[in-house]
């Protein structure tokens, strides 16, 4: 447990200002937009792990850094919705198929009552 890092959790504007640092553009969506999208959502975590999609370059003004090239925030904003999508989709689809073979289960045991109430 020594080895634990903790990281402190970074307000909004710090959550922005730490994207812009990594190459992330707000170019296609403006900062209050994007502000009000990570304090409602509070996606900050999930929209970065997103950003391993996308090439990276080093940084030129900090060697040891690495920024992303052609990232905007529009783009994680966008691919965290599609797989919230799917990830509806799929559960919808489950759960229908779990309806659905209830349902087969209970007409099979009321059908099998039937029989063996007239045997």
């Amino acid at each position: 447990m020594s080895n634990d890092i903790i990281k402190n959790t970074l307000s909004i504007n710090e959550q922005i200002r730490h994207l812009q640092k990594r190459g992330i553009t707000f170019d296609c969506t403006n900062i209050e937009s994007a502000r009000s999208f990570l304090l409602y959502s509070n996606y900050v975590y999930k929209l970065y792990s997103y950003r391993k999609n996308f090439n990276t370059k080093v940084d030129p003004y900090d060697s040891n850094n690495r920024v992303y090239v052609g990232l905007d925030f529009f783009m994680l904003v966008d691919l965290s919705k599609f797989d919230r999508d799917i990830r509806f989709t799929q559960f919808y689809v489950c759960c229908i198929y779990l309806i659905s073979f209830a349902a087969k289960k209970v007409k099979l045991d009321s059908i099998k009552n039937f029989i063996i109430y007239f045997i």
